[in-house]
């Protein structure tokens, strides 16, 4: 069994990922979030733990990442804040292997009108800062860029690394989670990569025709 704790567990694509989770009895969730009251535990066919707590809080994150195997964040606003309190807890409790959920363009990779567009994003230099944290944290991480996100239910994507033309415009948050799964599952699969998720055959200007 793989303990697995999900940082900022209440936003919408962890959400998703916990569903698809929540009969496997090879994988413990611990779902850390600032109120506890929010999680969303009722359908779970297997024990799931859940943690109060505020992941800026060093004594919250050590506590909480204590014993796990898998560090998961999926945080929303501003994301470099958080990288080195979660890197320090994963230190102090001999945890190497985190799953960092970003954004597309932290590397310019996304061509014509759309990267233009997706750059001028006022969280990218955000983004951008708290790509280079992870990358010289000396984790085993994986950073994960999302396309715009959808909660279309399809499973349907396709993977680029870094340095590669960033494709498409969307992704469904099924599909996150499918991928997240597979990370779970295989501890040699990206590690150290930045993965860029995008559905096939969405390449334009804008992610709304698709979402």
């Amino acid at each position: 069994m793989k303990n697995v704790v999900l940082i900022g567990a209440n936003g919408a694509t962890m959400q998703v990922l916990e569903d698809q989770l929540k009969d496997n009895p090879e994988v413990h969730l611990t779902l850390f979030l600032r109120n506890a009251s929010r999680a969303n535990t009722a359908d779970f066919s297997v024990p799931v733990s859940v943690f109060e707590g505020d992941a800026t809080n060093q004594e919250d994150l050590n506590n909480a990442i204590a014993g796990q195997d898998i560090v998961i964040v999926g945080l929303g606003g501003a994301l470099a804040p958080f990288v080195e309190p979660i890197k320090q807890a994963m230190d102090k409790n001999n945890v190497s292997r985190l799953i960092f959920i970003l954004g597309l363009g932290i590397y310019d990779e996304v061509p014509g009108k759309f990267g233009e567009w997706n750059g001028s994003f006022d969280g990218m230099p955000d983004f951008k800062h708290a790509a280079q944290l992870i990358e010289n944290s000396g984790l085993n991480y994986t950073i994960l860029r999302p396309a715009w996100m959808s909660n279309r239910p399809e499973v349907n994507y396709e993977t680029t690394v870094k340095g590669e033309t960033f494709r498409g415009t969307v992704i469904t948050r099924a599909s996150i989670a499918d991928y997240i799964i597979k990370l779970i599952n295989d501890p040699k699969l990206a590690n150290q990569g930045s993965i860029g998720l995008s559905e096939p055959g969405t390449d334009g200007d804008s992610p709304y025709p698709f979402i």
